[in-house]
């Protein structure tokens, strides 16, 4: 009897033994899964920072180092302690997927995603197998409401709980810089460039016809759209054909590669209303001017200039030509018109250039072109509503070809001008030795564009 009471007690240590060991080593696995989670997620970040801090400067690094030794600041023993265990703790070594990367999969989440819709388009594009332990482990290791809308990129060979990390950390996004003598057609060019994924022909709709999507209040100055049964090319000599072209304002901005066209355009319209402010309209009202007509003539003053001075004294000469309702008789505006037309730019105008019966032809046109023929700086559009008050008489100016300009008040002066700059300019590009309007970057604190450079910064009026 006694020794059927000890069988039994000792089968039931036993079982309660066996009972530790397997939950022993579950704990244990656990531990060691989540000490190596915690170690693989600590790469990422690091990778993350390395990749959105590449090169900490001197300076910086010897601030942080000052900081940490002399223990200056309320954190200064948590900054010594971290600083010490980042020295010690090695991580391993992490690529973060890219479009670059061999094998990467593009994966686009959209606002509201949750872990099995995510695991479905994972699973569709071949990244993961099993959606529904892709969605138990989402729930496990606390992601469900962390991931973030946008692109992202992930590889095959990544654990389940790497994809998930990854897709909670910021989406892909490409950042930008516009500069101010885009068309449109170039502006949309850079999107592409650059990666970013969009509906030209939606896009395109959306700018030839912006009132019928966005509510900005410089809208309200723009033509309506052109519904013309002209023949192609008298539209294309004509009609202004993008009506926000010169509003895209020039700048740097930050697009997720899957935006779509409306947030493309808003993000950028957005900063266009934010610049032009209400000192501006009523300057505008001073000049008798619309908007419309100030960003116009802004446009033709970014292609005419590269430094603010010049844009003053450009602006001046424009001025004064429109107040005495003249010709504005600008390279820029025939070079854009060549340019609709598919033909080079050209230093000085042609009998050719001055036969074309255009709108655009500012030679043969009087007052302004039809629209914008560039996306104008601040500081061109500042030029506008400003002109140079020291030389008021000023009626011409010809580029020199180093990015500025020489002005003239009489034709004389202007001949001699032309005969001095423009002509020798105008023979070496006829001989191949410098390149028509090939931009150059400006030193300028406008932060114009110069050089021998910008179409109709050679050329002049």
């Amino acid at each position: 009897m006694v020794s059927k009471k000890l069988s039994r007690v000792t089968t039931i240590l036993i079982i309660i033994m066996l009972v530790l060991i397997v939950l022993g080593s579950g704990l244990l696995v656990g531990y060691n899964y989540i000490m190596d989670q915690t170690t693989r997620f600590k790469a990422y970040d690091a990778a993350i920072a390395a990749k959105e801090n590449p090169t900490p400067t001197p300076e910086a690094t010897a601030q942080d180092e000052s900081a940490v030794s002399s223990g200056t600041g309320s954190d200064s023993t948590a900054a010594t302690t971290s600083a010490s265990a980042a020295a010690t703790e090695v991580l391993p070594t992490v690529e973060l997927p890219d479009e670059a990367t061999p094998g990467a999969v593009m994966i686009y989440i959209s606002l509201g995603d949750d872990a099995k819709a995510i695991a479905t388009k994972l699973k569709t594009l071949g990244i993961i197998d099993n959606t529904s332990l892709f969605t138990l482990l989402s729930k496990f290791n606390g992601f469900d409401s962390l991931y973030r809308s946008g692109t992202h990129f992930v590889t095959k060979d990544m654990s389940y709980d790497e994809i998930m990390y990854t897709l909670t950390q910021n989406p892909v996004t490409a950042q930008i810089r516009f500069s101010e003598d885009l068309t449109y057609e170039e502006f949309k060019q850079v999107l592409i460039d650059n990666n970013v994924i969009f509906n030209e022909s939606k896009m395109d709709e959306m700018v030839e016809n912006p009132s019928a999507y966005f509510d900005y209040d410089f809208l309200s100055d723009l033509p309506k759209p052109v519904t013309s049964s002209q023949d192609d090319q008298s539209a294309l000599l004509n009609d202004r054909e993008w009506l926000l072209q010169g509003y895209l304002f020039p700048d740097t901005y930050n697009f997720d590669l899957n935006t779509t066209e409306e947030e493309i355009l808003e993000t950028v319209l957005d900063n266009t209303e934010a610049k032009l402010s209400d000192e501006y309209y009523a300057r505008a009202e001073e000049l008798g001017m619309t908007m419309d007509q100030v960003i116009t003539l802004a446009s033709v003053i970014q292609m005419e200039s590269g430094t603010y001075d010049d844009m003053a004294k450009v602006s001046r000469v424009f001025h004064n030509r429109l107040d005495n309702g003249d010709y504005l008789q600008s390279c820029a505006t025939v070079n854009y018109l060549r340019l609709k037309l598919g033909k080079d730019p050209v230093f000085i105008v042609t009998q050719e250039d001055l036969e074309m019966d255009s709108l655009y032809n500012t030679y043969v046109t009087p007052g302004l072109p039809p629209g914008p023929i560039c996306s104008p700086s601040e500081a061109a559009i500042k030029a506008a509503l400003y002109p140079d008050i020291d030389n008021p008489d000023l009626y011409y100016f010809a580029a020199k070809g180093d990015g500025t300009n020489v002005f003239a008040s009489t034709y004389e002066e202007h001949l001699a001008n032309i005969a001095t700059y423009l002509e020798p300019l105008q023979e070496a590009a006829d001989n191949g030795e410098i390149v028509p309007y090939e931009s150059t970057e400006s030193s300028d604190e406008a932060e114009v564009k110069q050089g021998n450079g910008d179409e109709g910064s050679i050329g002049g009026a």
